[in-house]
């Protein structure tokens, strides 16, 4: 503890987002709701997420993984395993189109600490 903060080492998870089927596994964390899933991505370490499409009333899994995306292109979430379990042809492309946005984020970002490692072992 410093200067009267707590620190907290964030757990890892494995989230399973579906407002109906079960996950097969206890290893996921069953959530089933958008709201839900980002409020774990912003407090846990999640190091897989399952998609559902369709979540009911508010959000959907496509907009999970917009905001996925977008936290991916501004190196605020770790990379992560994912896939989509939709049923729902249109949703799993637009999920899927959206997860490879932000591989892509997760790839530029370790790319450019190779670099930056390159360089300064060039410079010692």
């Amino acid at each position: 503890m410093q200067n009267g903060s707590v620190s907290y080492e964030r757990k890892e998870m494995r989230i399973w987002l579906d407002d109906e089927r079960q996950p097969q596994s206890d290893r996921w964390t069953w959530l089933k709701t958008g709201e839900e899933a980002i409020e774990a991505l912003k407090n846990e370490r999640v190091e897989e997420i399952s998609f559902d499409h369709d979540l009911g009333e508010g959000m959907t899994g496509y907009d999970v993984a917009k905001w996925i995306e977008e936290m991916a292109s501004s190196g605020a979430i770790d990379s992560m395993v994912w896939r989509v379990h939709s049923a729902n042809p249109v949703g799993k492309q637009n999920i899927e189109a959206a997860m490879r946005s932000a591989d892509n984020f997760w790839a530029h970002d370790e790319d450019d600490e190779e670099e930056l490692k390159h360089d300064k072992e060039e410079w010692q």
